[in-house]
C-alpha cells in the first residue's frame, strides 16, 4: 500500500498569469525547513532590484514550503543570466522570475 500523500496544484508567477504549470507534488514532514541559520543582509537584494525576482524576500531566512524539482526546473529556465560580485552571485531569468544563486557572505 502506498501511503504517501500527494497534492495537485497550479504554479504561477505574480507578474505573468499567462504561465501555469498543473502540478502533482508529495506532500512530506521534510518541508517546511529553514534555508538559512539567519536572515542576509539587505545590501545583498539591492544588487538585484531592477529584475523582477521569482522570491523577492530570497534574503528571509523565512520557511521554506515547496521544492520543485528538476524536471520543472530545467523547464522554466531562460537563456539571460546576470553575473553579480565577480560572478559570484548568478540571476538566472526563469518562467516564474529571476533565479538568485552563487556563494556570498551575508
Amino acid at each position: 500500500i502506498d501511503e504517501r500523500s500527494y497534492v495537485k496544484l497550479t504554479l504561477m508567477p505574480n507578474m505573468n498569469s499567462c504561465v501555469k504549470y498543473n502540478l502533482c507534488m508529495l506532500v512530506t514532514a521534510e518541508l517546511p525547513k529553514t534555508p538559512y541559520t539567519s536572515p542576509f543582509k539587505e545590501t545583498i537584494k539591492e544588487k538585484f532590484d531592477r529584475i523582477a525576482l521569482a522570491d523577492p524576500t530570497f534574503t528571509s531566512d523565512s520557511p521554506v514550503y515547496m521544492e520543485i524539482g528538476g524536471d520543472l526546473y530545467t523547464t522554466i529556465l531562460k537563456t539571460n543570466t546576470i553575473q553579480v560580485d565577480g560572478g559570484a552571485l548568478v540571476a538566472q531569468d526563469s518562467a516564474l522570475g529571476w533565479l538568485v544563486m552563487g556563494s556570498f557572505s551575508g
